[in-house]
Parts: C-alpha cells; structure tokens; sequence
C-alpha cells in the first residue's frame, strides 16, 4: 500500500537508506581519526536509519490515522517477533550489566529499524529495478575490495589501522598471523545476486560469461582466504541459487557446474601441493590441525557455559548482551600485546553462535521463540520458492541465509554482521504480504 505522497522525499529516504547499508558493510572507522566508539561510522549509519525509520512512521501514522489507509501486516509474524522482543525487553530484570545491556539492546532496535525500512519503503515495486542495481554495485565493489584485500593484505591493514576501529584491527591482525585473511564484507552472500543478473536475461550468453566470472571469482576467494564459515557460505550460496536458476536450464547448468568444478579442482590442487596442511580449507573442515580442533572445542564449551548460565535463570536468561559478564577472563593477564589481548576479549566476549548467545541471554523462552521465529521463516521461504521459482525475491532468500550462516558459527551480535540480514528480511516480508 502507498503511504508516501512526496516523491522526492520518498527518494531521499531511499538514498539515505541505501547509504547506511553500504556504510555499515564496511570496517567500522573513527569519524575524527581518533579512537572512539561513539564517533564512528557505524553510529553514522545508525543516526541515518533511525532518521529514516522515525520518517517512515510518522508518515505511516497520518496515512492510516488521517488518510484512512489500511496498511496491510502478517499477524503470525507480527506476534513472534513481538514476543521476542518482549522478552529481550524483560531480560534486563536479570542483567548484572546495564551498560552492555543497553548497547545490545540499541543493536537490536537499529536491526528493527533496518527490517521497518526496508518493509514500508524500499520493498515497494517501483523500486524494485534500483534496489537490484544497488545490490550489483555493491557486489563488485565487494569482489573489487577483497582482491585488494588480498593481494595487498599488509599494506591494506597498515593504511587502515589508524583509523579503523581497534577490535577489527587486533582480529585482522589475528587473522594474518594465522595465515588468514577476511575482509568481513559476507561476499559470498551476493552470489544469489549475480546469478539474478543473468537469470534477467538468460538470452544473453555474456551474462552467462559474466556469472562464471563473478561466481568463480567468489569461491576463489572464499577458498584462499582459508575460513570454513565463507567456504561454507559460498557453496551453499552457489548450490541453492543453482537450484533456483537453472531448474529448466539443463545445458546452462552444466556448463557452469563444470566450470565451477575445474575451478575448484585447480584451487584444491595449488594449494593442497604448493602450502602447508594447514593452509588448505578442506583440511581446515576436516580439523587435520589441533588449532582446528580447538576452534570447534571453543564453540562446545561455549555451549556449556550458556547451559550453565541459563540453568540460573531458565526463563529469562542472564540479560541481553550479559555474556560477558560471566566469562573467566584470567587468560588474558600476561599478554603484553595490545592487538593480542583486545582479541582474547573479544573472543572470550562472544560465545561464537546466534543460537548460543540467544540461548544465554534470553533464556528458554527467549530461545523457543527465536527458533519458532526461524521456522517461521523457513516455511515461508519454502512455499514462495516452490510456487515462484526463479524471481528477484527467490534469490533474495538465499542472499539473507547465506548472511544468516555466518551468525551459527560466528558472533553476530553487531549491525556490521547483522543489519543486512534484517534489512533483507523486512524486505522480504513485505514481497510475501502483497503477494498473499
């Protein structure tokens, strides 16, 4: 339903919207060059979408109030996600840590705020084509960043530690000195989009060209950067929007599956011959190094701390964003190094799962009513793929699950990771209301 009467604020909106996604799918950096949580990019980003979302709702308010306009809304939805975030309100009767209570909870209303926008205003059909053109420039430009990345890792984070914030400089400094390099922009979630690109046109053979080229530029990254969670999410990027594309397409299909599978072959065989075990993604799955080991052990006894912590407050939890609180941190005294002990905490911070840190923080009731959230999802994906196969919002699907993986063996307690997943699903949402 149209609520917007100004189209020229309606497009500003849009814009500014458009404009704080971006931001926050870059390292978060200092606004002034100096060290500061609050005057950083991110808190940019935020003030932007909230500006937005507090717009969109005043506007929404005078449509259905004045106007008579009757905004349509899934009652099923609306009451999952209201008791969810009764109970993430509630929670703070057990939190021992207000502060960190609260800056949980701001992430979690600017995720909301992400999902309202993206619902009332971008999810609107006319902007369907420049929402797919945005998501395309921000796809390159993500391939364009990880390349450089790569090739220019030291210097890449030489240039940026300075005005980068310090935990993203201790964890890249982490991650170089284990051989591993991520730049954190979640790429592999932009393959459902690149394979959109050439399913709007499958007559063309050079967006096929273009797809192969985009997609094994992709898992090539996502292979040699040597993290398990991107290698995952670019197969499973790569095999559902396969599905989804190319169902009646056979010989299309196949000719990129062989790519696809020459590439990987080759990358299997340079790395698996030329570098150490522990170098290679495939031994890294399969856990052929200790330190491989005792990632995974992490994330059990993590699962252990949060049964304990939750076994003191079953309902409610411990209180959003308290994990920490909890947390034994005498294995950071010694550490000399700044980067090295800003790391240890902000590992020891987090427990490393959405599905943990909900558990945790928000208790069994919490926790049922995130997983009944998931479900719900889930059912809902289901039924429109198989009823509108190979459509923008089909793709779109896998592009927020594909964001989602990263948060089962990942923290994914920030907008930096989390925001697009939420903005996605608002406007997903939206798609499936109309469509019903």
């Amino acid at each position: 339903m149209r609520i917007f009467k100004n189209n020229r604020l309606e497009l500003l909106l849009v814009i500014a919207t458009f404009i704080s996604l971006f931001i926050i799918k870059l390292f978060p950096f200092y606004l002034t060059g100096q060290e500061s949580k609050l005057l950083s990019s991110h808190t940019f980003a935020k003030v932007i979408i909230s500006i937005v979302a507090l717009i969109c709702i005043l506007i929404s308010l005078f449509a259905t109030t004045v106007r008579k306009k009757k905004i349509k809304n899934n009652t099923v939805f609306r009451t999952i996600a209201t008791c969810y975030l009764l109970i993430i309100t509630f929670s703070v009767i057990v939190a021992v840590d207000i502060p960190s209570y609260l800056r949980q909870l701001q992430n979690v209303i600017v995720n909301c705020l992400y999902f309202y926008v993206a619902y009332t205003l971008i999810s609107q059909k006319k902007y369907d084509k420049l929402f797919f053109h945005y998501l395309i420039t921000i796809g390159i430009l993500c391939i364009v960043i990880d390349l450089v990345f790569l090739v220019f890792k030291d210097t890449f984070i030489e240039v940026i530690k300075d005005s980068t914030q310090i935990e993203i400089i201790a964890l890249l400094y982490h991650n170089a000195a284990m051989g591993r390099y991520n730049s954190y922009l979640v790429l592999d979630a932009f393959i459902p989009v690149f394979f959109l690109v050439y399913s709007t046109s499958i007559k063309d053979k050079k967006n096929l060209f273009i797809l192969i080229i985009t997609v094994g530029i992709t898992i090539f990254i996502s292979y040699i950067t040597l993290f398990r969670t991107r290698f995952i999410q670019s197969i499973f990027a790569f095999f559902f929007s396969l599905v989804i594309g190319f169902h009646n397409k056979i010989k299309d299909f196949l000719i990129l599956l062989i790519f696809i599978s020459i590439l990987f072959f080759y990358m299997f065989l340079i790395m698996k011959f030329t570098l150490s075990p522990s170098t290679n993604v495939i031994d890294r799955l399969f856990l052929s190094q200790q330190e491989d080991v005792e990632t995974v052990n992490y994330r059990f006894e993590s699962l252990d701390r949060a049964i304990e912590m939750v076994s003191s407050s079953p309902l409610l939890g411990i209180g959003l964003g308290n994990y920490k609180a909890y947390v034994n941190k005498t294995l950071n005294r010694g550490i000399t190094d700044r980067n090295n002990r800003i790391h240890l905490n902000e590992t020891l911070d987090n427990p490393h799962s959405i599905f943990i840190e909900v558990l945790s923080e928000t208790g069994i009731l919490g926790f049922c009513i995130f997983i009944g959230l998931l479900i719900y999802f889930c059912l809902e994906d289901f039924i429109y793929i198989r009823h509108s196969w190979n459509t923008p919002t089909s793709y779109y699907i896998i592009f927020a699950w594909t964001i989602f993986l990263y948060g089962i063996f990942n923290p994914f307690n920030t907008v930096y990771l989390s925001g697009w997943f939420w903005f996605m699903r608002g406007y997903i949402q939206n798609k499936y209301n109309f469509k019903k």
